[in-house]
């Protein structure tokens, strides 16, 4: 509603949902405890489906979000992808597929909602993934970065990080910035080698995030904001939360 709109004569609808909202098609989507998928527009919700039990997560499509089930992919026409695990979160890569993880397993889905490839690391459960030109760069709770051939999955290389991703890598520049919980931002060419690294005062908690000005990285320990330069790691600025 605008701050002068009055609210609609309607009944209340109370939604508890099962998952993250998601913005799409003109509209803000919604799954609930109960699986039904509402449609938010005009400061009206509308169910749009049901049989979604289990929700995990909804991910960006067309006409309508996918939703992502505990034992399957339900994609925006209506067509069901099984999973062969149990599916835990999922994001959006960068071509408009999805990384879908689980406890021991990961796979990556197509923009069609086609399953490539499974993949499944040798120690440690998969964590987040970012789409880096032809690789699937990703990293394990046992403290690796490893990237995969985005095509079929075949394995291409392992970097020992010495600690968990604490968040999402970065693809930009033909580098790969993350963080990890020993208290390291890292710049990585597609090669392995790391062409530059920072030590957090704190754990990282959130980021690093790519802006016009640089990389932004959240501190947990001191609640610190700090922002990097991509090309060498230099600290631009810190602001330290009150």
């Amino acid at each position: 509603l605008s701050p002068r709109e009055a609210a609609p004569q309607c009944s209340t609808a109370r939604l508890e949902p099962a998952a993250a909202p998601v913005s799409c098609a003109g509209a803000v989507w919604v799954v609930d405890g109960k699986g039904l998928l509402w449609r938010m527009e005009a400061g009206l919700p509308k169910i749009e489906g049901d049989g979604f039990e289990g929700a995990v997560a909804l991910l960006p499509g067309r006409p309508r979000p996918a939703v992502l089930c505990r034992d399957r992919l339900v994609l925006p026409s209506g067509d069901v992808r099984p999973l062969s695990f149990s599916p835990v979160s999922a994001q959006a890569l960068g071509d408009g597929g999805w990384w879908v993880r689980g406890a021991g397993e990961a796979a990556r889905v197509g923009p069609e909602g086609d399953l490539r490839w499974p993949w499944t690391p040798r120690k440690g459960s998969p964590e987040s993934a970012v789409l880096a030109g032809d690789r699937i760069i990703t990293g394990t709770s046992s403290g690796a970065l490893v990237a995969l051939r985005d095509r079929d999955g075949r394995f291409i290389l392992k970097y020992r990080t010495g600690g968990a991703l604490t968040g999402p890598p970065v693809a930009s520049g033909g580098l790969v910035f993350f963080a990890t919980s020993n208290h390291f931002l890292r710049a990585m060419r597609a090669s392995g080698q790391v062409v530059w690294h920072y030590r957090t005062e704190g754990r990282p908690d959130f980021g690093p995030w790519k802006t016009p000005q640089g990389l932004l990285l959240a501190e947990a320990a001191g609640d610190r904001l700090v922002l990097l330069s991509s090309v060498d790691g230099k600290v631009l600025w810190t602001w330290r939360c009150p």
